[in-house]
């Protein structure tokens, strides 16, 4: 079985918590799980990488998601941001692909989400396309995986 939690770089191993306790509270309530699905591990990774990478567009959180039918985790990246900021977005997406690919290739094998949770209302108005292209949906104020 591959897990979230063996797919990151040792180096990162001190920074995991259970389920979704790495989030911070206020966005905590903001990601669910549904179904069969439950919350293996997550990590801070804005935090977890701030002296690493100290002017980088570091991405918020990533989490563990098990799902009982699955051999295998899930990894799902969320960043709480801005609806507004698409910019930022393409920054942050990008920032996130190049780390995985150079930092953390384990997260190749393993299937991948990525999420945009708004702080405002509202939807972007610009670079939806290449949001697409990135593999990013449009922001959600809340989300329940399965």
């Amino acid at each position: 079985m591959k897990t979230f939690y063996d797919a990151l770089p040792s180096s990162l191993a001190h920074a995991c918590c259970e389920g979704k306790r790495a989030l911070k509270g206020e966005h905590r309530d903001r990601v669910a799980c549904g179904g069969t699905g439950r919350f293996s591990t997550s990590i801070n990774l804005d935090e977890a990488l701030k002296y690493d990478y100290p002017a980088s567009p570091r991405w918020d959180y990533g989490l563990g998601l098990k799902n009982n039918n699955a051999v295998d985790e899930r990894a799902i990246w969320v960043e709480v941001h801005p609806a507004g900021d698409s910019s930022g977005m393409l920054k942050k997406i990008h920032w996130l692909k190049n780390w995985i690919k150079n930092e953390a290739s384990k997260f190749l094998q393993i299937d991948n989400t990525f999420i945009w949770i708004s702080t405002s209302g509202g939807s972007p108005r610009h670079h939806i396309q290449e949001l697409k292209q990135a593999g990013l949906k449009l922001p959600r104020q809340k989300i329940e995986l399965s």
